[in-house]
Parts: structure tokens; C-alpha cells; sequence
């Protein structure tokens, strides 16, 4: 039985003769099924045919995963061996691949290696018990079985493993063909391996002299030799991974427009992901059809999300969290909610069946048991997915309807051959979790367009032109890290004991040759780039690089042309020339005219709340706040009061300072009613603050707050400290009026309140305002510019104390019920500096003048909702600066 192994540097895809006629041809991927003019057949999928005539399936992810949860769980006695197995499935995959007997480890030196080997066996009994098999282990299992030898052709497995080599031997029958690459240099070290265990089984052995004929075999062998090469490479270095993607894109669309198809161009990176959804981004905007081919975790899918979403919406009993965020997902859109509902549910933060019933909001669908059997908890979520029209909603993206697709394919796993077991929705919920996670879809289905690939599946292809991309230091090669369980100290120890692993260095000498082989499949250019800069970090061209002797330019030198529209709007926006045909340039010219004067020194305008809409200060009735809050800022005064701008209402976790404060003020008045003109009320007060504050909670409204009970005993005890405090009421005073209200004038405003409560002492009258805080809030801007210009206690002197008591001492104080004493006391109510603020307002409001122009340490920005409006930042200096 004649079998030839075909021998050469680099994949002479010539050296491949059809063989003797029906000869089977096996690669391991379409493209190099392409080069050779065959249909795409890989080895797996023969093995995997060959073993089902003979009774055996594949485990799926999920059921694979879970019987590996139930051996880790058997072995090491753990209570949540989830994260364990997770740990363990590289490790345990690259054994069986080895083919080796497990048993052969249960005596080994290392208990990790030990544990391994014990839960690998526990593992594949299970399996076997099922007749399945693990992936990993298919092409051992299929070499065994008593195979009718046939003619094949192996070409495009050019880094051949162990167990594909045994498989391959048992399956190549008179007439086969495989070529494997291999020459004089450590890189091939495999590859010899390989020729030698092919040789122990007859295999005859060509080595045909071969010419490098191809521009890529020549480049390739540069980089073997580290002798240059007459043919040049390109290589450039660009500021950052979007502006090389621009630029690859860019040289790619000019080979378009110039005639080449898009199917003799691919772009190579060796961490695809990073570059995936850059490139299709831009892609798009280029016009270039790109291709990404990688596989994305079902869970991180919109149909993964929702589904996710709905489970724990449903488990959770609707609670608001997971339910608004499914109810607000794309793909929940007919579940009924509403611009109306949403408000309503956040304010409050719905809760439970009844509650989003009341919002009009049917969610009885998933009104599921607390448990079900297996059988019927997969009939209730098909049935949720069809109600809620998942499919229709999950069409527009491809990779959606596929997820739908691949979902539903793998649903009935959930049975885990347990259909009529009874569990909890907690557990099916985190079954269905496992099986979104342990499924993929590719993240851009479908077919044509230039393709992003890794290296090592491009062995045997052929392209005119190859772009590499990321050539920086770390990425190309990949660094070697070391695996949770088989660290390398152990594989040295097992290759020592004639076990297939790979060492340290077999993983330097694999990234080593996959590129090698990846700049052979070119056939007139390949050219390298890298991004100087990676997550705001300095990066350095490859190695690999310079042992090919390129030099690298900076991209500036390509001098490309412009490749989008969105380009030649950027070109264009600074100048005078004009876009023919486009009505966005002129507005975006307009929209960077405006933004321009923004960062500039030059004037607020009506971009920055100058907007000359004149108001008369003296017909507004204006509050203490109202009046501060101006001269802390005017914008935002203007965006709260005239704009009437405000966030959305959002029910707090806790009591938020503005509610906090009404409800300790109204606790307090309730406290005090019915004990005006007692002396030294505190006693009375604070027996009766338990029921005042049962009654100020229910006339403000406290919200379900998820801790309340705990915070409203923290809050009771913060009045009692206050009111038992030596310095809540002066000796010998007594409490006349508890929320008093006013209106005056105050030079020239209307103004308006209420004093928290009025006391009469031997020495006039005292206004007491309480605040909730440590410290006496921050005023408005004074001449300086700092927020240190009080104005509450000034206009409550004048407007309410002396209007109300004629000539009668009058000071106000500040008390603070947080630490129970007296922050500062307030004796004069006028001065030159509030008069001229007064005339600042009624000027700001004559004028319609609002600027964006904060205090000095931007206090008044401290708890603004403005700020996505105004965006105050380091621009508003250089404005005052000027």
C-alpha cells in the first residue's frame, strides 16, 4: 500500500495531484478547499460521520458542560463546581486529544494533574454511558473503529496534531496524499515529529525541489532565513487602531474600484476580536464589504440579553430592575410599554404582577410557577418567544435570527435526558444562563466581502493581496500563557513521559510558523501595519518585523484618498469649498462654528444662555433658593425655571436630600403643633415626634423604599437628637410660630417662604431655619466670585422678621438637625453688597442674559441636572480668562 507524504518548505499547493480517481480530498477550511478545486470537507466531520454508523453522537456544548459539572462536582465534593469545571476545559480538552489513557495519571507527582486525570474519567464515563462523545476526543475514537481504507488528499492541515494523525493514518488507504510542511529549522520541529510517526506507519516520503515561486513564499522565506528578499513588503505605522483600519480599508477600496474582486483580498489580524467591530464600522461608512467570521457568545446576543432579561424578570417576581430593562429592550416592544408607563413605573419603581397590571402592562405570560418539570419549563419559554414575536423582532439582524435559530435548535438540552424532573425557576433560569453562554454565533453570518482572519486558519489558502494588521510587539505573536491546571512545569514532565502536550515552547514555535505560513499564501503584495498607540499606551513594532527587514513608514506617506463622504465632510468643513450634492456639510460647518465659540475666550452668546429673552425680575415671585440659585449660576436658574428643563423622575434607593428635608420639616411642625407658647417644648415634642413622623410620612409620600424600615429608625433618632439638643431651643424662649409664611419686597423683588419656626427670647426674636446638613449651604456668587453670599437669612430678616415684629431685635439661625446644634447666626439684614445683587438680577432678567458661569469652585455644579446642557468644563476659564 503505497501513501505519500509530500514534503515542502511552503504549502506548494502544485505538489497535490488529484490521485487515483474517487480520492476523497480533506482541508480544513473552505479557502483552501478553493486552491486545490475541491469541495470543503474537513477531517472532523468525517470522523464525526463515521462515528455515528457505529452508534456514537457528539456532546453539545451544554450537555457537555453539565456533565463535567456533575464529575467535578462527584470528585472534589464541591457545592458550586461551576467555575472549576470552566477552569478545567482547556485542560482536560488538550488531553484527550493526546489520546492518552487518563488512568496512566492517577499516580502522578502533581495533585492537580491527578484531579484531572480522576475527573476526565468520571467525565468520559458519563459521556460514554450516553454513547457520546466529547469533541476532542472524535478523531482518537474514529481511528479506532475498523475503517475501510480509502484514497484521500489531506492538504491545508499543515501543523498536524497527534490525534489528526492518527486518524488520517487509519483513514488513508493506496494512493493517498498529504502534504506537510517541513524544512531544516527549529519553526518544523512538530512537523518532524509528525514525518516520523507517519514514516512508523509505511508512509513514503517525497522531497521534490521547489522554486519559490510566488511573491509570498519569497517574503515568507526572508523571514525563515533573516536574509532580505528582493521583493519588497510595505510596512506602516499609524496613530491608532481606528486610523489603521481607515487606512487598510482605504488602500482596499481603491483594489475594488480598480477591479479586484473582493474574494483575492483578505486582512489578517491576530486578535480578530479587537478589530472586528472597528472594521465593520468603517467598513460600512467606506462602503467596503467586510466580513468578520469569529464566533460571539449567544449570551452577549440582543435575543441572549432578552432572554436573559425575562427569565430573571420572571424569577425575581417582576421586580422593577430586570423587568423595566425588558420591557425597555428592543425586542420587547410588544409587551406594552409606553412612553406614560415608563414614567410612571421609574417614579415609583413597580413592583410585581399587580403593579405593572396597573401601569396597563400584561406580563401574565410570564406569570410562572415557583417550580415545573424540565418538559413543561421549555414549553413555557417557547411559548414566550413565539407570544412575544422573538423571531420577527430578532430579523432585522442577521446575527439575531441566527441566534433565535441556534437557541431554539439547542432548547430542548435543557431536558438534560431529566424531562419530568422537577426543578425550581431559579435553577431552570440558570440552566437556560449556562446554555446562552456555552452557545455561538458568528458575529457577521452570511457570505462575501473582503474577510477577516487569524493566521492560523488561512494554512493552504491563496489571495493577491494580504493586509496584516496589529504587527505590534505582544499581540504578533501572541504571548505564551500559562494554562490553570496543566501549567508548563507539568507538560514538560508529561512530554518527558512520551505525552503529546505542548510545551512553552511549542506555543512560541506554533505562533513562529503560523505566520510563516500565512505570509506564503500571498501572491503579489502583503503589506504590515501596527497602531502606535493601544489603549492609551505606547506600543512597539514586532519582532517579526524586523527580522524581515521592513521599514516602516509612518501612514502619512500613503497619502490616501478620501474614502467616505464622512471623510470629505472633515476635509472640506475647515475651508471654503463646497460638497456638491450634500446637505450635512453645511450644517456641520454651522454645528463646528457654534461648538468653536463655546471652547473659545470670545463672549458667552445665545449658546451659552445669552439668548436676549428680556423678563421683568419684579412680577416674578422669587423664593430665597430661587434667588441664590440665580446667583450661583443664571443658566441654571434659566434651564430649571424658565426652560423648565429636569430629569426624568426616578424613585432613590434612599431618601434624597430634598425629600429628606420635607419630610423631617413636616415632622417637626407636626411635632410641635398644639405647643406654641409652651416653655421649653422638647419633652412634649419629642413624645409625640413617633406619631408626627408616622404622619409626615404618609402626607409626603414616602416611597417603598427597599430598606426603609432600617433608615427610618436612623432618621427618627437623628430628630430626637436634634430636639434633645442643648442648642435646638434657648433657655427660658418659647415657640410662637412653627412654619411661618411671608411675602415682601426685598429692593425691588417680590419675595416669598416660610420660616421652619420663630422663637421669642429675652432678647427679641429668633428665626430658625433647620437644615438637614453638617454645614450652612453655599450662597451665591459674591464679588469675588465665590459662593459665600448668603441671602436666605437676610431676606427672612427683613421680609418676615421685620415686617412681622416691628422693631424688635430680630436674628436668624441656621440649625443643623444632622449634628444637632446651632452652624451660624444672622444679625444683619442688609448691605451694600445685597442691594447691587438684587440690581444684578433685575439686570440679568432685563438683558435675557443666562450665562453658563458658575461660582468659582463650581459649588452650584455640585448637584446640577443641567449638566449635559450647559457642559461646563475647562472652557469656561478661558472665557473669564479673557
Amino acid at each position: 500500500m503505497k501513501r505519500v507524504v509530500h514534503l515542502s518548505q511552503l504549502s506548494h499547493s502544485s505538489l497535490i495531484e488529484p490521485g487515483k480517481p474517487g480520492a476523497e480530498v480533506f482541508t480544513p477550511h473552505r479557502r483552501a478547499a478553493r486552491v486545490i478545486g475541491s469541495p470543503y470537507q474537513p477531517l472532523d466531520r468525517e470522523a464525526v460521520r463515521l462515528l455515528r454508523r457505529n452508534g456514537w453522537e457528539m456532546a453539545t456544548g451544554v450537555v457537555a458542560r453539565r456533565n463535567l459539572i456533575a464529575a467535578v462536582k462527584q470528585v472534589l465534593k464541591l457545592d458550586e463546581p461551576s467555575p472549576v469545571a470552566a477552569r478545567m476545559t482547556p485542560s482536560m480538552q488538550a488531553l484527550l486529544r493526546t489520546g492518552i489513557d487518563p488512568n496512566n495519571l492517577l499516580n502522578y507527582q502533581s495533585e492537580r494533574v491527578r484531579q484531572l486525570a480522576e475527573i476526565t474519567l468520571v467525565y468520559q464515563a458519563m459521556l460514554h454511558q450516553q454513547r457520546l462523545l466529547d469533541p476532542s476526543e472524535a478523531l482518537w475514537h474514529a481511528s479506532r473503529l475498523k475503517l475501510n481504507r480509502k484514497p484521500i488528499v489531506v492538504y491545508g492541515y499543515f501543523r498536524p496534531r497527534i490525534d489528526e494523525l492518527a486518524f488520517i493514518d487509519a483513514l488513508a488507504g493506496e494512493g493517498s496524499r498529504f502534504l506537510v510542511p517541513c524544512a531544516d529549522h527549529s519553526i518544523f520541529r512538530e512537523n518532524r515529529k509528525a514525518l516520523e510517526f507517519l514514516r512508523s506507519r509505511n508512509w513514503e516520503v517525497e522531497e521534490p525541489g521547489t522554486s519559490l515561486t510566488t511573491y509570498g513564499q519569497r517574503i515568507a522565506n526572508s523571514f525563515l532565513t533573516g536574509n532580505a528578499s528582493e521583493d519588497r513588503s510595505p510596512a506602516h505605522s499609524y496613530p491608532n487602531l481606528e486610523a489603521e483600519v481607515r487606512g487598510v480599508l482605504a488602500q482596499i477600496k481603491e483594489l475594488l474600484i480598480s477591479g479586484v474582486n473582493p474574494d483575492e483580498i483578505v486582512m489578517v489580524a491576530r486578535d480578530d476580536k479587537i478589530y472586528g467591530p472597528t472594521l465593520l464600522s468603517i467598513g460600512w461608512e467606506y462602503e467596503v464589504p467586510v466580513r468578520v467570521l469569529y464566533n460571539f457568545p449567544l449570551d452577549q446576543t440582543r435575543f441572549g440579553v432578552w432572554v436573559r432579561l425575562m427569565l430573571e424578570a420572571a424569577s425575581t417576581g417582576f421586580s422593577f430592575e430586570p423587568t423595566i430593562q425588558m420591557l425597555s429592550h428592543r425586542m420587547g416592544q410588544g409587551l406594552g410599554l409606553s412612553a406614560q408607563s415608563l414614567k410612571a413605573s421609574r417614579s415609583v419603581h413597580t413592583e410585581g404582577l399587580d403593579g405593572w397590571k396597573s401601569l396597563e402592562i400584561d406580563l401574565s405570560q410570564l406569570d410562572w410557577p415557583e417550580s415545573a418539570t424540565r418538559t413543561e419549563w421549555v414549553r413555557l419559554l417557547r411559548n414566550i418567544l413565539d407570544k412575544t414575536d422573538s423571531r420577527k423582532h430578532a430579523e432585522p439582524w442577521a446575527r439575531e435570527l441566527k441566534a433565535f435559530e441556534i437557541f431554539h435548535e439547542n432548547v430542548d438540552g435543557l431536558l438534560f435526558d431529566e424531562a419530568e424532573e422537577i426543578v425550581t425557576i431559579e435553577t431552570f433560569a440558570a440552566d437556560v444562563t449556562e446554555l446562552l453562554s456555552s452557545l455561538t454565533v458568528p458575529f457577521q453570518p452570511g457570505v462575501g466581502g473582503v474577510e477577516l482572519h487569524t493566521p492560523e486558519v488561512l494554512f493552504g489558502s491563496q489571495y493577491r493581496h494580504v493586509f496584516v494588521m496589529g504587527m505590534n510587539e505582544g499581540v504578533m505573536p501572541a504571548p505564551v500563557n500559562e494554562d490553570p491546571i496543566l501549567d508548563f512545569y507539568d507538560r514538560k514532565l508529561l512530554v518527558e513521559k512520551g505525552i503529546g502536550l505542548e510545551s512553552a515552547a511549542d506555543v512560541a514555535r506554533r505562533e513562529v510558523l503560523s505566520f510563516y505560513l500565512m505570509i506564503g499564501i500571498a501572491t503579489e503584495r502583503i503589506s504590515f501595519s501596527y497602531p502606535r498607540i493601544v489603549n492609551n499606551d505606547e506600543s512597539i513594532p514586532s519582532a517579526f518585523m524586523q527580522r524581515m527587514g521592513l521599514v516602516i513608514r509612518p501612514a502619512v506617506e500613503l497619502e490616501l484618498p478620501l474614502a467616505s463622504r464622512e471623510e470629505a465632510r472633515r476635509a472640506f468643513i475647515g475651508g471654503d469649498a463646497i460638497l456638491s450634492g450634500d446637505d450635512v456639510l453645511p450644517a456641520a460647518i454651522r454645528s463646528l462654528e457654534v461648538e468653536a465659540g463655546r471652547e473659545s475666550p470670545a463672549a458667552f452668546d445665545e449658546y451659552d444662555g445669552v439668548v436676549g429673552l428680556p423678563l421683568d425680575a419684579g412680577e416674578i415671585q422669587w423664593s430665597a433658593s430661587q434667588l441664590t440659585t440665580l446667583g450661583q449660576c443664571p443658566f441654571k436658574w434659566f434651564a430649571s425655571k424658565v426652560l423648565l428643563l429636569k430629569e426624568p423622575d426616578e424613585m432613590e434607593t434612599e431618601l434624597f436630600p430634598s425629600l429628606r428635608g420635607r419630610l423631617y420639616h413636616k415632622a417637626l411642625e407636626l411635632a410641635f403643633a398644639g405647643l406654641i407658647d409652651v416653655e421649653d417644648p422638647r419633652e412634649a415634642a419629642l413624645m409625640r415626634l413617633d406619631e408626627a413622623f408616622i404622619q409626615a410620612e404618609r402626607e409626603i409620600g414616602i416611597p417603598g423604599l427597599p430598606a426603609w424600615p432600617a433608615q427610618r429608625a436612623e432618621h427618627l433618632q437623628t430628630l430626637r437628637n436634634a430636639i434633645g439638643s442643648a442648642d435646638f431651643i434657648e433657655a427660658g424662649s418659647r415657640v410662637i410660630h412653627t412654619e411661618m409664611t411671608f411675602q415682601s419686597v426685598w429692593h425691588g423683588l417680590k419675595v416669598r417662604g416660610s420660616v421652619d419656626r420663630v422663637d421669642r427670647t429675652s432678647a427679641g426674636i429668633d428665626l430658625i431655619d433647620y437644615k438637614t446638613s453638617a454645614s450652612v449651604p453655599p450662597g451665591a456668587k459674591n464679588e469675588d466670585g465665590d459662593a459665600k453670599l448668603d441671602l436666605q437669612m437676610p431676606i427672612y430678616i427683613h421680609a418676615a422678621g421685620s415686617s412681622r415684629f416691628p422693631g424688635e431685635a430680630i436674628t436668624g439661625i441656621y440649625y443643623s438637625l444632622k449634628k444637632a446644634e446651632v452652624l451660624e447666626r444672622v444679625e444683619v439684614a442688609d448691605s451694600p453688597e445685597l442691594q447691587a445683587f438684587a440690581e444684578r438680577v433685575k439686570r440679568h432678567l432685563k438683558d435675557g442674559d443666562y450665562p453658563v458661569d458658575p461660582d468659582n469652585e463650581r459649588k452650584a455644579c455640585t448637584f446640577c441636572e443641567f449638566d449635559l446642557v450647559c457642559r461646563q468644563g475647562n472652557r469656561l476659564d478661558r472665557k473669564r480668562s479673557a
